[in-house]
């Protein structure tokens, strides 16, 4: 048995990464994009508009 010659050999290890990358740049294109996660903002984070410190639930006023 004769060994295969260098040309082939090389060609092959291209053609096998070759498929390989293009397997996976195919699986990353068809893989859905995952939904972004939701993102709740408690009422103390939200900044207060000037002159409503003392209004609301909580800090002494009444519900409007």
């Amino acid at each position: 048995m004769t060994p295969l010659p260098d040309r082939i050999v090389i060609l092959g290890l291209v053609l096998a990464v070759g498929i390989c990358f293009a397997l996976a740049a195919w699986t990353a294109r068809l893989a859905p994009t995952p939904d972004p996660p939701m993102q709740w903002r408690s009422p103390e984070a939200l900044p207060l508009r000037p002159g409503t410190e003392g209004i609301g639930p909580g800090r002494g006023g009444a519900v409007i």
